[in-house]
């Protein structure tokens, strides 16, 4: 199972979390975690994934062509239309009954400035994890107590510890299993 936090009351907006949401949810997800593996199953949540190591959030830029159904092309599938708040940041081209056109200085250029806006999360422990976060859901990297930077750090190093200390071995990082796993000697 995998939640998400919901702090907007926007479809088109996705705000920071307001004083105290972001810890609330941390706190929550937590609760619920404990609840979900004493039942045998998983929960999981975008922004805390320490058992990935990556140096992209998400991939829908690079793999896929997402078509909103006004046939434009965008980077993103949370963008459904034109009113959406980072539409001219994430729109790539369009498609029509006669061609696909990608822009493809855009796509560069939104590449780019992913790189650059990860640029400011490299001391952050979760660097390598949430990689910069997602585009449409972070809007700044944030240390405040409800932001989702310190949302996804809270929960990534809860899950780190609990999966550390769960078992008499060395975490290998595959949520709810010890598959690969190799006892400490």
């Amino acid at each position: 199972m995998q939640v998400e936090p919901s702090y907007g009351t926007e479809r088109r907006s996705m705000p920071e979390p307001g004083l105290g949401q972001g810890q609330r949810f941390a706190e929550a997800f937590m609760e619920s975690y404990r609840t979900a593996r004493r039942a045998g199953r998983t929960l999981l949540y975008s922004g805390a994934r320490p058992w990935l190591l990556t140096d992209a959030f998400c991939s829908a830029f690079t793999e896929a062509l997402i078509v909103t159904p006004e046939g434009d092309l965008v980077n993103c599938f949370e963008v459904y239309g034109r009113r959406h708040a980072q539409w001219d940041k994430l729109r790539i081209g369009r498609l029509t009954k006669e061609e696909v056109f990608v822009d493809e200085r855009r796509r560069r250029e939104f590449q780019r400035e992913q790189d650059l806006r990860r640029q400011g999360c490299e001391d952050c422990f979760c660097y390598w994890h949430c990689a910069g976060d997602c585009w449409t859901r972070r809007l700044e990297v944030s240390d405040s107590p409800g932001g989702r930077c310190a949302v996804n750090r809270a929960i990534t190093r809860e899950l780190l510890a609990w999966n550390i200390a769960e078992g008499v071995c060395v975490w290998k990082g595959i949520p709810g299993g010890d598959a690969g796993c190799r006892p400490v000697v």
